[in-house]
């Protein structure tokens, strides 16, 4: 593993020739050859990339938007984001205008065991290879 800007601009290069395991959250004694019971940290991962320079955090020169969920402006809008943590799993692509795209040549399949599933937007198509959408955005028989 390398850490650090390299000639070609790569800041990590990791390889591994076998399982990588990651774990965030657990349990934990407050100090060593403590009695009291393990506490537990709830873990929550996030993973950024960000594609507009927006300046440090805390700053002066930083052009982050505090407080805000989610901007119009197109300079704020420009994260992608996978979350994992108590509250769920949540994948993000913040840019306005730009594709999020799930491709696999086999199967892929949505699931909810025990809810409903919800597919939510201004339009929504279902597109079928080589047929035509009808007006609907469902595709003809």
């Amino acid at each position: 593993m390398w850490l650090g800007k390299d000639k070609n601009n790569r800041s990590m290069i990791f390889q591994s020739d076998g399982d990588v395991l990651v774990n965030v959250g657990g349990s934990y004694s407050p100090t060593p050859n403590s009695d009291s019971d393990p506490e537990f940290n709830p873990g929550r991962f996030d993973l950024r990339v960000n594609v507009v320079d927006k300046g440090f955090h805390d700053s002066a020169n930083s052009r982050s938007m505090i407080g805000s969920k989610f901007s119009d402006d197109k300079g704020y809008s420009s994260d992608y984001l996978i979350s994992i943590s108590d509250k769920g799993l949540v994948i993000s692509g913040m840019q306005a205008g730009a594709p999020m795209i799930i491709r696999n040549d086999g199967d892929i399949m949505l699931e909810s065991a025990s809810s409903k599933l919800i597919l939510k937007g201004e339009s929504v198509e279902i597109i079928e290879f080589s047929k035509t959408p009808t007006d609907d955005g469902r595709a003809k028989k």
